[in-house]
């Protein structure tokens, strides 16, 4: 592997954006808010939630800043006390179904391949799951609020056990996943019990996915219990509650008298993006997302001499490069300049010329008819280049005979070598 060197000029890619400490408490600050607000919400109301305290559907004024419903009492102290039992209810229901979930999604998972009674039970308990998880919530909670009351535990309860598959199916698919990892066959090999091997290794891995999936539980619990409230089977009225009041005011807003459903309807908004914001800020960042560690003392400090190493290589400026360029203390080092590899001087031996391309043919030879010869300007055999090489001698001039026509006796052949100018001609004989 050789080391990449960054030249001036050259372009690396994009740098990643740096990620603000304060990003992720920003995020869960609104939820943060939303929780003060549920503890502290019905100190805060100006009026009894509960009793007609003007005249109804009377339009927000200083004395009641969101106005009044249909019966006369303060929609701003019921908004403020409703917080608290809905954000109390949808609380519950995340917790309770998350943790149930867990439980249920690690026994199947786990459970799921083995034969014997252990499989039947979790093979069966992932067909029932399928099952709940069939049946719409609203018709569920309908049903179940109907045979066991309106009474908030009921809501609670029932909530928990239609939203159950939901979180369980999740965690089921990462058992399944983790279970084959190498470090959990590794650690039940090392003689590890099963109860042990589930808390240490599966349970930390698997439950990351369903954590994360609480603000979205969060979020359809406070829908579903305004839901049924509003259809008039959630909490029994004059409790404060967002549905129950969006069914009061939605018969006012019909003809123009908006402030009974809006506010409501912007609290129960309000709540369920919070609740998203909380969960990003708190379960991001876990086995696929990857956090950028943060510099700190000796870290910082190299990062920084990485920093003025690299402008300096680059030839670029910055501060420090701007107040050490001439040579105080932490200046960049001085270039190093190139030096010229050593050439060799030229050989004064002349090159040796093939004999066949130097040495010129007799004129006698060239001028004789029916002889072709090689002068010094024809082009050299390839025996004759490989007899240069070796040093071998080679005859400075070829004779070619020209092949008789047909019917004549061809001439007797002379002996290899030069020829002279007063050799007279070969004869030529023709048959009669």
């Amino acid at each position: 592997m050789t080391a990449a060197v960054l030249t001036p000029g050259e372009v690396t890619g994009p740098r990643p954006a740096a990620r603000p400490r304060l990003a992720r408490p920003l995020l869960a600050l609104p939820f943060a808010l939303l929780l003060v607000l549920a503890v502290v919400g019905p100190l805060l109301a100006p009026w009894d939630p509960q009793s007609v305290v003007a005249t109804p559907s009377s339009p927000p004024s200083s004395a009641h800043w969101f106005g009044t419903d249909t019966n006369g009492m303060d929609v701003f102290s019921r908004v403020l006390t409703a917080t608290r039992l809905d954000v109390l209810i949808a609380l519950s229901v995340t917790v309770l179904s998350t943790l149930a979930a867990l439980v249920v999604g690690l026994v199947t998972g786990m459970n799921e391949a083995r034969r014997g009674p252990a499989g039947i039970a979790a093979r069966a308990t992932a067909r029932g799951i399928d099952l709940v998880q069939a049946v719409p919530t609203v018709i569920g909670g309908l049903v179940l609020l109907s045979f066991f009351g309106r009474e908030p535990l009921v809501m609670v309860l029932a909530l928990a056990l239609l939203l159950l598959p939901v979180q369980a199916r999740l965690v089921r698919v990462e058992v399944l996943r983790v279970r084959s990892e190498g470090y959990v066959d590794a650690a039940r090999m090392s003689g590890e019990s099963e109860p042990a091997l589930i808390v240490r290794h599966v349970l930390p891995n698997a439950s990351h996915a369903a954590l994360e999936n609480t603000s979205a539980i969060f979020g359809i619990a406070v829908i579903f219990c305004a839901g049924l409230g509003f259809l008039g089977v959630g909490i029994v009225p004059p409790i404060p509650e967002w549905g129950s009041m969006l069914a009061l005011g939605a018969t006012d807003a019909a003809v123009g008298r908006w402030w009974g459903a809006l506010f409501p309807a912007l609290a129960l908004g309000l709540a369920v993006a919070s609740a998203a914001g909380a969960a990003r800020a708190l379960f991001a960042g876990g086995p696929g997302e990857r956090r950028p560690p943060r510099a700190a003392g000796r870290s910082r400090r190299r990062a920084r001499r990485a920093g003025h190493r690299l402008r300096c290589r680059r030839g670029g400026g910055g501060a420090g490069h701007r107040r050490h360029r001439d040579g105080g203390a932490g200046s960049c080092p001085s270039p190093r300049t190139p030096t010229a590899p050593a050439t060799r001087a030229p050989s004064t031996s002349p090159t040796p010329t093939p004999r066949c391309c130097a040495t010129p043919t007799s004129t006698a030879a060239a001028g004789r008819p029916g002889t072709r010869t090689s002068t010094a300007s024809s082009r050299c055999s390839p025996s004759a280049t490989r007899s240069a090489r070796t040093g071998s001698p080679t005859p400075s001039t070829w004779t070619r005979t020209p092949v008789p026509p047909p019917g004549t006796r061809s001439p007797p052949r002379t002996s290899a070598g030069p020829t002279s100018a007063s050799s007279p001609p070969p004869p030529r004989s023709s048959r009669s």
